[in-house]
């Protein structure tokens, strides 16, 4: 009779052994025998920081931290989470086209304006979804090459790409003054921004921002007021994007008269190809003028018409004091009513969405209303460069509230630091939480002496020192690591240099070998020659000089 063994289990050596006694009753028992079920404690989902740094994530956190958006204008589309969490990616099929900076370095050293195939500028660029720009026609050329159908690597960075997933590239350039505007000693123009407290959205203070012409939690159209330059992501029209479309036509036609020229007919075909999908796009575009998207684009024309009259009375009643209250003059009745309150423009008006997608799709958790706001200044080209938070300091002591700000300064830059927004900078700096993470700020030290005046300063001088003294030491501190990190290099390179030279002048084992062979190849040969070696199977001949006789036939 066979008896049963029992498994291997972790738990054995924990079990006392069972003394059978040579019964097999004892045995057929424990052919039944199971151990109790092992209670497992819940802990909840592990998630260890090595998953969440792989390479997906890194990928679109850096799209999203790089790059402004123009998103679909549909009717079903909501956004507004994206007014809550920076953070949040955009949905790829939502983006309809990418703003990149023309100044932006944040990929290659020529600013993300050469295509890495053919070293040329980007004719009708397009980004994949990995944040590497293209021309059109090079690749579609790639991307034929694959023996996978649909999809390719990207040659950058080995990611998976495919035809449908290129997105328009269009470059923002910035004004050449405001971009370099960040060197020492220079001028720099700056705008006040104002932000209310739960929403990502932050424009520079004017008489449209904040009203109901630019919902604080609604995307805006790009030809509103300061939204090119400054909101996050934006609405287009189907003219803006038909243009831009057309303009694509106009490059890829010259680049494919360039490649016939020079009698390329499969670059040339491969722009042809290009062209032809630009025409659908401009089709699809032409899609998107809808009723109910036309009544909006309409709307916000007209409310941002209202804003520009009110604006333009403003500046009248400033420029005339006749009109002036404070010296008890009667206002004008029509520029009274629509001066008083600029949030008249009826909130239907001057939606920048249609009215249809708040019922379609309403967002579960919507924002509630808040009234705390921030106030911060940054560039007045748009780039992400903001005032140093000591600045900021001195002039709310000078003005006394941060809504007093002028909305316009120029200042002489002393100098710039640059950083990275992560939780450590959005909990020392709260008014930059509406930038997502990884994305990269430069804060500048400002001479605000032209501004507060000498006084103001003088008040702060301790800590202005302390800035200086903490920006002196830093640069030491560079300096030194600099200096070691160049010592390292040398040495390196001294010793790389040395090796080499002493292995080309060493002699190797295997020469030596080969040299003493033959001096004793040739004292044989001379002993050989002199005696004849008798003959036999072996003989008396050594085996160096075996190998050195010449083979003699069977």
């Amino acid at each position: 009779m066979a008896t049963a063994r029992a498994q291997p289990s972790s738990r054995t050596s924990k079990r006392p052994k069972l003394n059978t006694g040579g019964d097999e009753s004892n045995l057929n028992d424990l052919v039944n025998f199971q151990l109790p079920p092992r209670r497992q404690q819940f802990t909840g989902p592990r998630r260890s920081k090595k998953t969440a740094a792989t390479a997906p994530w890194a990928r679109e956190r850096f799209v999203n931290s790089a790059y402004r958006f123009v998103l679909k204008p549909s009717v079903t589309a909501d956004y507004t989470v994206h007014f809550v969490d920076p953070d949040i990616y955009f949905q790829w099929p939502d983006i309809i086209q990418i703003l990149v900076p023309h100044t932006s370095s944040s990929l290659t050293g020529e600013g993300n304006t050469m295509c890495p195939i053919c070293l040329g500028a980007p004719v009708a660029p397009r980004m994949t979804k990995c944040g590497h720009v293209y021309c059109y026609a090079c690749i579609l050329h790639y991307l034929q090459t694959s023996d996978q159908a649909g999809w390719h690597r990207c040659p950058i960075c080995f990611d998976s790409i495919s035809e449908a997933a290129l997105k328009p590239v269009k470059w923002f350039f910035e004004s050449e003054s405001e971009a370099l505007g960040t060197a020492n000693g220079t001028a720099f123009k700056m705008r006040l921004m104002q932000r209310p407290q739960l929403t990502t959205l932050a424009l520079p203070q004017s008489e449209t921002w904040p009203s109901d012409l630019i919902p604080p939690h609604q995307a805006a159209f790009q030809f509103l007021p300061d939204i090119y330059k400054f909101a996050k992501f934006m609405l287009p029209t189907p003219k803006s994007l038909q243009d831009d479309l057309q303009e694509e036509i106009v490059s890829l036609s010259i680049d494919r008269d360039e490649k016939i020229n020079v009698a390329d007919g499969l670059g040339a075909s491969f722009v042809e190809r290009a062209i032809t999908k630009v025409y659908r796009l401009i089709e699809d575009a032409k899609a998107l003028d809808v009723p109910s998207l036309r009544d909006a684009i309409n709307n916000a024309e007209r409310g941002m018409e209202i804003a520009a009259e009110v604006a333009e009375k403003r500046q009248n009643v400033t420029r005339h004091p006749e009109f002036s209250p404070a010296q008890g003059d009667a206002r004008p009745e029509h520029w009274a009513d629509e001066h008083d309150n600029i949030q008249s423009i009826p909130r239907e008006a001057a939606a920048a969405t249609p009215s249809k997608q708040l019922k379609s799709r309403r967002n579960i958790n919507p924002p509630p209303h808040s009234t705390s706001t921030y106030y911060f200044y940054q560039a007045a080209s748009g780039s992400p460069i903001f005032l140093h938070p000591l600045d900021i300091r001195i002039l709310l002591s000078h003005f006394g509230s941060y809504a007093n700000f002028p909305r316009d300064i120029e200042v002489k830059v002393e100098a710039r630091n640059e950083g990275t927004v992560d939780d450590d900078l959005r909990k020392r700096c709260k008014y930059l939480a509406h930038l997502p993470e990884a994305a990269d700020v430069t804060f500048v030290e400002a001479d605000l002496t032209s501004v507060v005046g000498k006084d103001t300063i003088a008040a702060f001088d301790s800590a202005l020192k302390n800035r200086r003294a903490r920006r002196r030491e830093k640069e030491r501190r560079d300096d030194r690591a600099r200096v070691k990190a160049e010592e390292r290099e040398r040495d390196r390179l001294a010793e790389e240099h040395w090796v080499l030279k002493f292995s080309a002048a060493r002699p190797t084992i295997s020469s030596v070998e080969d040299e003493e062979l033959q001096a004793f190849l040739g004292a044989d040969t001379q002993q050989s020659s002199a005696q004849p070696a008798p003959p036999g199977a072996w003989g008396q001949r050594s085996f160096a000089s075996t190998l050195s006789a010449p083979a003699t036939g069977m």
